[in-house]
């Protein structure tokens, strides 16, 4: 059987997903709201992340509700955003959104896109989706090498 552009999708959001998930598990719970820079913290960057893949993949542009948690993860008071443990579930949630998105027909795949202003077809709404979650978890893995403890690995 012939693989599709989906599964081979679902592999590669899996493969950076498990980045991701490793690299949140990582930092220590006393540090996930600190950062030279509270824009830079590790909080406000695992919520924007996140928020964006779901965003990304599933909502028309303008669409898309970003006060998840009834807080806004840029304007917020940075110690009123989620806990690392409720970042870690909303991930799994989103893994599993993801997940569904990648199951469909080759020919849905190159069809038309959510956001028509930005991409041409579904294909591209993933691969930018792929692109900026390994963009924000590389910063993720910027904070963990900064204390001294081990990044996420690929």
């Amino acid at each position: 059987m012939a693989t599709t552009i989906g599964a081979e999708m679902k592999a590669q959001f899996r493969d950076s997903l498990t980045i991701t998930s490793k690299a949140l598990e990582a930092i220590p719970d006393d540090k996930w709201y600190i950062a030279p820079n509270t824009i830079n913290a590790p909080v406000r960057i695992a919520f924007h992340a996140i928020q964006a893949l779901d965003a990304h993949l599933w909502c028309a542009e303008g669409d898309y509700d970003w006060n998840r948690f009834g807080v806004s993860w840029k304007t917020e008071d940075i110690y009123l955003l989620p806990g690392k443990q409720t970042m870690l579930d909303y991930l799994e949630e989103v893994r599993q959104r993801t997940f569904q998105w990648c199951e469909v027909s080759d020919e849905v795949m190159t069809g038309p896109a959510h956001q028509p202003r930005f991409f041409k077809m579904r294909l591209t709404e993933g691969i930018y989706a792929i692109r900026h979650l390994n963009h924000h978890t590389g910063e993720l893995n910027a904070s963990l090498r900064e204390l001294g403890l081990t990044p996420g690995t690929w």
